[in-house]
């Protein structure tokens, strides 16, 4: 994969991350269910993203 292409999904799962460390009343007005939902996912992504990258090194 290019270098730039990384750095674009590396900079998508540092969003990520950022979003995932979000308490969960700060973001009430997003919908608790449609929040929860969606850090699920998130964190998904995350794991993802580490175990592919453990693989490559």
């Amino acid at each position: 994969m290019e270098l730039e292409k990384l750095e674009e999904i590396e900079e998508i799962i540092n969003r990520a991350k950022w979003f995932a460390s979000i308490p969960d009343g700060l973001l009430s007005d997003f919908g608790v269910v449609a929040y929860k939902e969606h850090k699920v996912k998130v964190d998904m992504l995350i794991r993802a993203w580490e175990a592919a990258k453990e693989e490559h090194d």
